[in-house]
């Protein structure tokens, strides 16, 4: 995805160590690799055959177009540090619309923060919080002591093993007919949205942490952790205690058994169980 800055901002060797000589870069957003436009900072730690159109951060044998690469011995550290200066001198463009349909059903316990759209018929059950740029579909549930939308947990250690956090500059999308059990929480994206699918159903005690991406019909059983980055298909079933290791896919149509560790892409139709989890399909 792509973040437009709410002013340009010049990057150059006073502000980055990864400036040379006297260049100065024009910088109007910050994006993913694949969304970037000629004015994006965005930054590849993996090889990819993607060729970004802005400055990318990366090591020098990573990307072919050497006159926009900004070489880092450590890209995803010093893209941190670059994206957290920039946000905090001109800021992000984020200014999300509120709305909340007339016929939603709101606790007066629940804290609903600027930014937040509710759809028709949505019911916000007590103690729930909904941070900036939120949004629920219609007919949705959310229920008691559950939070929408907050940074997610995502950091990167410097030289000295310090823990620096990236920047959470994505929302939460939830569907429509969707129900969120109590206790849950569910951070918003980093470089892109966290997503929940039309008709999912999500039990008590669950977590869906950042950029992660649930598809329709789903049905998650208490107790699950999903982690960052996690793609999953439409119509799954996960019953309790599951935990879904970070940046994995899993298909359309699986089931995953109680109490499994899933630290690996899932074909769609597949049964799963187990610590790590196998396939089989009975």
């Amino acid at each position: 995805m792509k973040f437009e800055l709410l002013s340009p901002f010049i990057l150059d060797k006073s502000n980055c160590k990864l400036i040379k000589n006297n260049d100065q870069l024009l910088i109007t957003s910050i994006s993913t690799p694949h969304k970037s436009d000629e004015n994006s900072l965005c930054f590849v730690s993996k090889q990819t055959d993607i060729v970004p159109k802005g400055f990318v951060i990366a090591k020098k044998e990573m990307i072919h177009d050497k006159n926009r690469v900004l070489v880092s011995l450590d890209p995803k550290l010093d893209f941190i540090r670059v994206a957290n200066l920039i946000i905090a001198e001109v800021g992000i463009n984020n200014q999300y619309k509120h709305l909340i349909e007339k016929s939603a059903k709101i606790s007066k316990y629940s804290y609903i923060h600027k930014g937040v759209q509710i759809g028709k018929n949505s019911l916000i059950e007590s103690f729930v919080t909904l941070n900036s740029g939120t949004q629920i579909g219609d007919n949705c549930v959310i229920k008691s002591g559950t939070s929408i939308g907050h940074g997610g947990f995502g950091f990167h250690r410097d030289e000295k093993g310090v823990p620096i956090e990236f920047p959470n500059l994505g929302r939460v999308i939830i569907g429509n007919n969707v129900q969120i059990g109590a206790n849950n929480t569910v951070a918003r994206g980093a470089l892109k949205h966290t997503l929940i699918g039309d008709n999912s159903k999500i039990d008590d005690h669950c977590h869906i942490a950042h950029n992660s991406q649930i598809g329709k019909n789903a049905i998650i059983c208490p107790f699950v952790d999903i982690l960052g980055s996690v793609n999953i298909g439409d119509n799954c079933y996960v019953a309790p205690n599951v935990v879904f290791r970070n940046g994995i896919t899993v298909g359309n149509n699986v089931f995953v058994g109680t109490k499994s560790f899933v630290n690996r892409n899932v074909p769609d139709g597949a049964q799963l169980y187990g610590i790590p989890a196998k396939i089989k399909n009975l």
